[in-house]
């Protein structure tokens, strides 16, 4: 019996499937306003996230959570 667990269905997945979903975490933290601090060096969530809180918020209302990940 196999057993199937989350790394295993990662792995599974095409880098563009895994691409769409790192950007879709991040358009539901910017959403909440939250960064996740797991994904603060990946190139592709910093983007995606403060592309949507810039939208959102303008650069004047950035957190200083979100100017972090401009560093990345």
């Amino acid at each position: 019996m196999t057993v199937s667990t989350a790394t295993d269905d990662l792995k599974a997945l095409s880098e563009s499937d895994r691409i769409d979903l790192l950007k879709g975490y991040a358009e539901q933290d910017a959403i909440f306003g939250s960064p996740n601090p797991r994904y603060k060096q990946c190139k592709v969530y910093c983007d995606r996230y403060l592309n949507i809180r810039v939208q959102m918020v303008g650069t004047d209302g950035l957190t200083d959570a979100d100017w972090d990940l401009t560093i990345f």
